[in-house]
């Protein structure tokens, strides 16, 4: 689908360019009559009218686009935090238990504690539904 630009310029404003050596002819004046306000035909009308009302479509989709993009980037990248503390909880597991002193295990204590369980604590939180509070009024019951 393609779309044909259209001049929005009224055709009184619009100035022929000159042929070479001949000198540019001033537009006739009118006589007794006023002068044309818009010079537009009615399929020209409909065809600006069309190609506004696709421009603010477009225009309307891209918002929605844009804001599913946004969305959908603050899910994975929550999701994406908490899958590398896991795996890095691992990683310090592995590490603890290979060398099995009391710092390596006190790090993977502190990491497991300040890190992953907070994650997923906010995780669970986030895919429970939120019970909503009603405000209480003081009018009649």
């Amino acid at each position: 689908m393609s779309v044909e630009r259209i001049n929005v310029e009224p055709v009184s404003r619009q100035v022929e360019q000159p042929h070479y050596g001949v000198p540019p002819q001033p537009p006739p004046e009118p006589q007794g009559q006023q002068p044309y306000v818009h010079a537009y035909t009615q399929a020209q009308v409909a065809q600006i009218a069309a190609a506004n009302k696709q421009v603010q479509h477009r225009a309307a989709l891209n918002a929605r686009v844009m804001a599913l993009l946004n969305a959908v980037s603050l899910i994975v990248s929550a999701r994406i935090l908490l899958l590398l503390a896991v795996c890095f909880g691992f990683v310090l597991a592995l590490q603890a238990e290979g060398s099995q002193t009391k710092e390596s295990i006190a790090v993977l204590i502190a990491w497991s504690v300040l890190t992953v369980l907070p994650l997923v604590i906010l995780d669970v939180l986030a895919r429970s539904p939120m019970k909503t509070v009603q405000p209480e009024y003081g009018g009649a019951r």
